[in-house]
C-alpha cells in the first residue's frame, strides 16, 4: 500500500463524464448551503449573510479530500482490499475530520467568537457525523464498487 500524498487524494481515477459531473455536484452543494435567505445551520456555522460561504469553501476542500482519498485507495488495492486498507482509510477520515476541526475553531476564533467546551464538542460531532455519513460511507461504497469494476477489467 502507498503513502498518503497530494496525488493520492486527487481525483485522478474518475472517467470523463465523472470528471466533468463530480466539480458540478460540489459547487451545486456549495451554492445550496449558501442560497440567501435557506437560514441553513451546520454546528456553530449558518448560512445568514453568507456565513457558511468560507467555512464551505474549505469544507468543501477537505471532503473533497475524504472522497477522493477513499476511493484512490480503494482503487489502488483493488481486487485485495483488507483489513489494512479499510483502517487506511478511516484514518484518512478522522484526520480529515481533525483538520476541518482545528480550522473551524481557529476560523472562529479570528472571527472574534469565543468557543467554549460545549461548542468544540458541537464541531466535533457535527464533524464526524457530516463526514462519515455524507462523504466517508458514500465514497467507500463508491470505491469498493469502482475497485471491483476495475478488478474485473484487468
Amino acid at each position: 500500500m502507498k503513502q498518503l500524498s497530494l496525488n493520492s487524494v486527487l481525483p485522478t481515477n474518475l472517467s470523463r463524464t465523472e470528471k466533468w459531473l463530480h466539480p458540478m455536484l460540489w459547487l451545486l452543494g456549495l451554492g445550496v448551503l449558501n442560497w440567501p435567505d435557506q437560514q441553513i445551520t451546520i454546528g456553530l456555522f449558518g448560512s445568514s449573510d453568507f456565513g457558511l460561504l468560507i467555512p464551505g469553501i474549505y469544507g468543501t476542500l477537505i471532503n473533497a479530500v475524504i472522497v477522493y482519498g477513499v476511493i484512490n485507495l480503494m482503487l489502488e488495492n483493488a481486487g485485495g482490499i483488507n483489513a489494512r486498507v479499510m483502517l487506511a482509510s478511516f484514518v484518512l477520515f478522522l484526520s480529515a475530520s481533525g483538520f476541518e476541526t482545528l480550522v473551524d475553531v481557529a476560523y472562529l476564533l479570528i472571527g472574534g467568537v469565543v468557543v467554549n467546551w460545549i461548542g468544540l464538542i458541537d464541531i466535533v460531532g457535527t464533524n464526524l457525523v457530516i463526514h462519515f455519513f455524507f462523504f466517508y460511507a458514500p465514497a467507500l461504497i463508491y470505491g469498493v464498487i469502482k475497485s471491483s469494476n476495475h478488478a474485473e477489467r484487468a
